[in-house]
């Protein structure tokens, strides 16, 4: 729900410690907080690759990925497009510009292939662990703030595998407002106002709700990008909704005309399966033959000539580092 946050959570796993509780509760709460690492390097080492070996043996799509994704056999050091990154936005790209077959594409990544428990929406927190297809990073000790977590410091499960965010994160699809993009055009930014770009938002969804004579306009059905409705309105959800009705606001579609109202959230879920941009645009094109996708290649160095203009880039791929060169342009998604 839109403003809500379900189950007492103030973070991706990490418990919330309530106002009220007594003095021996906060220090049993900061005593688990402070044990937090031993189970997650338990839960990644030993109970992780089991749960994932069992989805493989159900997930037909799940064992497809690490050959969809792999080295291609006739790859080349020579492309007319680079792209830096395959994630939400560099499976888009990959996807799009390998649409016009002279042009031969690579797109280089440096996680790997999507897990299996990235496609079941019920297991989206295991993307939130420490290392487990993200960066690793964590903010610095805080002073004030992240007294119940461990050192004071917090994950940011910022991700690292095909797919990018859209593999780890928890799938709410949400366009931003209007007004943002008409603020952008009228910088001089054209064919950024809101009624060019919800162009290419319709041409992109599939969308699985109902709608009505005035969100219509705003949904289409068809494209890439499955977005489904909240399917569920628990008893929380509808005090949450009926709270906003007292309050005197509507209960409005969050992607369409109005947010200024309550609202019950939209995925990007199609048919019980987190749709991300790799799942959606980057599996679809894999199989063409002018589009080469490296994963686990970790992109070292942007090349430049002496216009300082990029022309290609130094990679690191099976301990070797490696040279790529783009003919038109090096993309950095």
């Amino acid at each position: 729900m839109t403003a809500l946050t379900e189950g007492g959570r103030v973070g991706p796993g990490k418990p919330k410690v309530g106002w009220m509780c007594s003095r021996h509760s906060f220090r049993r709460e900061l005593f688990f907080a402070r044990q937090r690492t031993l189970p997650t390097v338990v839960t990644l080492a030993t109970l992780l690759p089991m749960g994932r070996l069992l989805l493989q043996s159900i997930m037909q799509d799940s064992r497809h990925a690490d050959r969809l994704y792999s080295r291609p056999e006739a790859f080349n050091h020579k492309y007319d497009f680079i792209i830096v990154g395959a994630g939400s936005a560099g499976c888009v790209l990959a996807a799009r510009l390998s649409e016009i077959a002279g042009w031969r594409v690579l797109l280089l990544e440096a996680g790997g292939t999507p897990p299996p428990e990235s496609y079941v929406p019920g297991l989206v927190g295991l993307g939130y662990f420490r290392g487990n297809n993200n960066w690793r990073y964590i903010t610095q000790p805080q002073k004030y703030g992240l007294k119940n977590y461990h050192n004071r410091q917090a994950a940011i499960p910022h991700a690292r595998v095909v797919g990018g965010g859209s593999t780890t994160n928890g799938m709410v699809y949400v366009r931003g407002n209007r007004r943002d993009y008409d603020h952008w055009a009228a910088l001089g930014n054209p064919g950024w106002d809101y009624h060019n770009v919800l162009h290419y938002f319709k041409v992109s969804e599939d969308y699985r709700g109902h709608t009505d004579n005035y969100t219509d306009r705003f949904h289409s059905r068809g494209g890439p990008l499955g977005v489904t409705p909240e399917p569920k309105t628990g008893k929380l959800a509808r005090g949450f909704l009926q709270a906003g009705n007292e309050l005197g606001f509507r209960v409005v579609d969050p992607n369409a005309a109005d947010q200024i109202g309550f609202a019950m959230p939209e995925y990007n879920v199609c048919d019980g399966i987190r749709c991300s941009t790799a799942w959606a645009y980057l599996r679809p094109a894999a199989t063409r033959p002018n589009l080469h996708i490296l994963h686990s290649a970790h992109v070292l160095k942007i090349l430049f000539n002496k216009y300082k203009k990029a022309t290609g880039v130094m990679y690191k791929y099976r301990g070797q580092v490696r040279r790529s060169h783009s003919h038109l342009l090096t993309f950095m998604s």
